[in-house]
């Protein structure tokens, strides 16, 4: 990821920048590999083991996801911009432990998702497009003034 000093500057809620990352390769990124799909079952079918996970500190209420969130996604904005395919999976939330023998986490941060990246492969399975909500649904409509 030779583009993280360029995530440095994600926009983060009084500029806390709540989140840590745990990156690995070669055979750690393995071995991690192994014992997700051990937890995870959606890791060991499609083959897709997160090569970095996000950790955002738990003490900030609503603050703390929402900038990892914004952080995640500068994250995929920046692999995409190289060429580089992503595949967020939050599933991995729940499987902590593994990462938890194999990366420093400072105490009260909790995992929030993985990301896998790769360079995609012309198969079936990569050209699903999942239905979208339309804009109008996405919009809350404002109550009477009478409510």
């Amino acid at each position: 990821m030779r583009f993280c000093n360029q995530l440095l500057g994600a926009p983060s809620w009084g500029n806390v920048q709540p989140y840590r990352v745990g990156m690995a390769s070669g055979e750690r990124c393995n071995e991690l590999r192994t014992a997700l799909a051990s937890k995870c079952r959606a890791i060991s079918v499609f083959s897709m083991h997160p090569r970095c996970c996000f950790f955002c500190e738990d003490s900030l209420g609503p603050y703390g996801p929402l900038d990892t969130g914004i952080f995640v996604q500068s994250v995929l904005l920046a692999a995409q911009e190289r060429g580089v395919n992503t595949c967020v999976q939050g599933s991995v939330a729940t499987w902590a432990s593994p990462l938890r023998k194999n990366f420093e986490i400072p105490s009260g941060y909790k995992l929030i998702c993985g990301i896998s990246m790769g360079y995609g492969q012309q198969v079936t399975v990569n050209d699903y497009q999942p239905a979208r909500r339309e804009l109008a649904e996405l919009l809350l409509p404002l109550k009477s003034v009478n409510d």
